[in-house]
């Protein structure tokens, strides 16, 4: 998952054994909601990061929750949107 992203321009900040991705803008987006928003339109949910505190302003939180079927169709919906 975190090779895919990052081919998308989104880097993950967190640490090696990753359940949740905090994730970040290669473009140094400044806001979490508009990354979030971003990825909406490309039918991906996540959360912005200032929901967890300020230090997650600039970041959307991903949770690895979902089968991998479905983990790929992120990446999936990624290669297809509008970036």
């Amino acid at each position: 998952m975190l090779g895919g992203l990052e081919a998308h321009g989104l880097v993950h900040d967190g640490g090696p054994a990753p359940f949740y991705l905090w994730l970040r803008s290669e473009e140094q987006v400044d806001d979490g909601w508009e990354l979030a928003a971003r990825l909406a339109e490309a039918g991906t949910l996540v959360a912005p990061g200032s929901l967890y505190g300020p230090a997650g302003a600039d970041h959307v939180r991903l949770a690895l929750t979902q089968p991998l079927d479905r983990l790929q169709l992120v990446l999936d919906r990624l290669a297809t949107s509008t970036p």
